[in-house]
């Protein structure tokens, strides 16, 4: 056994080196496309190597394309060749070809700060600077790659999978096809949106303000431009991707190709969801407040209507026997049923906490004084999961850690997250503004909220359901130590919060107290400590841009 451990132990070192040198080349493609443009220099060059440079943007989305389509392609073998390219690091002199790599980059870094500054576009650079610019950018490429495994390993992946990389390379010019042909289809989709939304809204109030030469649409006083962004793509493109993730990571409980009429389910809800939002819109402003509808629910309703067909595809996937694959026997049918009902109690108080949250912000002209409703809706739902969630909420019987991360985690987002002067003195002055009784009760509910509803529905999302999914452990068993599943479910929770690297941050100290004893409630604890401080800290400062 003791060999066993520290032959486990360098290969989750070895990868979780792997997923370091992999995040930095995210890092530097962000660097570098944020920080330069090549399309003006482009258009305005004579140049035929600046021209070309004006494809790199075309380049760089055919590239992630064909990554997309190749991992597709490996599917189930993709977890085969991740233990195989940790081992392969372990043998590899990586540290070499990560100065070459680096320098690489370095030199890219130089040219591009030449080529794309603004002098360059009023005397554009020697000609061997663009040329030298192409060069370096499959460089940093190839160098990114050796220094995650050496070449045989590449070559040997390429050739055992021939054919998802000839799927990756059909994959790839077929998106940039479609997404372009998709484009020309904007302006008739978005026409077929403002005829269901204008025949909808004369349903309600007979007559109604409607030009179709200029997408507009409204009641006697309150009228809205329909925009080419309002069709519908967005809403479709999301519960496509949703339904196809969803799928694929549960392929085995499902009966294809039956269950792939959620596509269109899924499709088709989505649409007329849109067009439902519009008429609601429009019923709002008219009826109700013009700020209101322009301003929260406007901005928030899209993830409503989102969020409502999502829950329904996983309703429908659960409930019909259609699209559901039927076990072998009673005992793998129980034990299914079992692991979907302890998945559906986490994941269910973060569904209903996003959904009124949506809500809440979308009838809240200027401030979200229906923050109780959070409160009590989440609660609700974490109080039904409980019956489920309860094995995996086991109370600690130590305090000394998550009190100690909690604490550390706090300190943090201090150092990390600067208030909003703006927003401070915006609050400040409604609160100041409004009756006693009601800040009361707001301040009471937020409270409530920011310690105890908030940390058990993140918790039981982050370091109960995908720590466990990442780390492939039994969703009722303590997750097995996995420094990528500890990566990625952090990197998860850093995107939920608008300061996503101290999100991150706090997310890693939460994942390794729930690693030190196996309980989810020492995470909860030490989260709850987190926002009880910043609570505090907020109340006493007025610092309301933290909360």
């Amino acid at each position: 056994m003791g060999r066993e451990r520290e032959t486990l132990q360098p290969i989750a070192l070895q990868h979780a080196c792997v997923g370091l040198i992999a995040g930095l080349i995210l890092a530097e493609l962000m660097f570098i496309g944020l920080s330069y443009d090549a399309s003006p220099l482009a258009r305005g060059a004579e140049d035929l190597w600046f021209k070309w440079m004006a494809y790199g943007g075309y380049a760089l989305n055919i590239s992630l394309a064909m990554i997309a389509g190749l991992l597709l392609g490996i599917g189930p073998r993709i977890v085969t060749w991740w233990h195989a390219l940790g081992y392969a690091y372990a043998n590899h002199p990586s540290r070499y070809f990560l100065m070459v790599h680096g320098s690489v980059f370095l030199f890219l870094w130089w040219i591009s700060d030449a080529v794309f500054s603004e002098a360059a576009q009023v005397q554009p650079p020697p000609s061997w600077m663009p040329i030298a610019w192409l060069a370096a950018v499959p460089a940093v490429a190839v160098t990114w790659a050796l220094a995650l495994a050496p070449h045989g390993f590449w070559r040997s992946l390429l050739i055992t999978e021939r054919s998802a990389v000839g799927l990756a390379l059909v994959m790839a010019p077929g998106a940039l096809v479609i997404s372009t042909f998709a484009k020309s289809l904007w302006a008739p989709f978005s026409d077929m949106t403002l005829q269901l939304s204008a025949w909808m809204l004369s349903r309600i109030y007979g007559e109604v303000t409607v030009d179709y030469t200029q997408a507009i649409l409204g009641g006697q006083e309150f009228v809205v431009t329909i925009g080419k962004e309002c069709s519908g793509y967005e809403g479709i493109g999301l519960v496509t991707l949703f339904t196809a993730v969803y799928l694929s990571a549960y392929r085995n409980e499902f009966r294809f190709p039956n269950a792939l009429v959620l596509f269109p389910l899924g499709i088709t809800a989505i649409w007329i969801f849109n067009a439902v939002r519009i008429v609601a819109l429009i019923i709002i402003g008219e009826e109700f407040s013009p700020e209101v509808a322009i301003g929260g629910f406007h901005s928030q309703a899209g993830w409503i209507m989102f969020i409502i067909v999502a829950v329904s595809i996983l309703l429908c996937a659960d409930r019909m026997p259609f699209l559901t694959a039927q076990p072998s026997n009673e005992r793998k049918k129980q034990t299914i049923r079992k692991d979907v009902r302890l998945a559906i109690a986490m994941l269910t108080p973060l569904i209903v906490l996003l959904s009124t949250t949506l809500v809440t912000q979308a009838f809240s002209a200027d401030h979200d004084w229906l923050y109780p409703l959070r409160v009590l809706a989440t609660g609700a739902a974490i109080t039904w999961g409980f019956i489920y969630a309860r094995p995996v909420l086991a109370g600690p019987s130590n305090w000394l850690w998550p009190l100690a991360g909690g604490v550390i985690a706090f300190c943090m987002w201090l150092l990390l997250v600067p208030n909003d002067p703006e927003i401070d003195a915006k609050t400040s002055a409604i609160l100041d503004a409004s009756p006693s009784w009601l800040v009361a009760g707001w301040l009471a509910f937020r409270l409530i909220g920011a310690v105890v509803t908030v940390p058990v529905v993140e918790e039981l999302v982050f370091r109960g359901y995908l720590l466990g999914r990442f780390s492939a452990t039994d969703l009722s068993s303590p997750p097995r130590y996995s420094w990528m599943a500890l990566l990625a479910s952090s990197v998860v929770f850093g995107l939920l919060h608008d300061a996503w690297f101290a999100g991150f941050g706090a997310g890693l100290i939460y994942g390794l107290i729930r690693y030190h004893r196996g309980r989810l409630a020492d995470a909860i604890a030490a989260h709850a400590v987190t926002n009880l401080l910043l609570s505090m800290y907020v109340l006493h400062t007025g610092a309301w841009s933290l909360w």
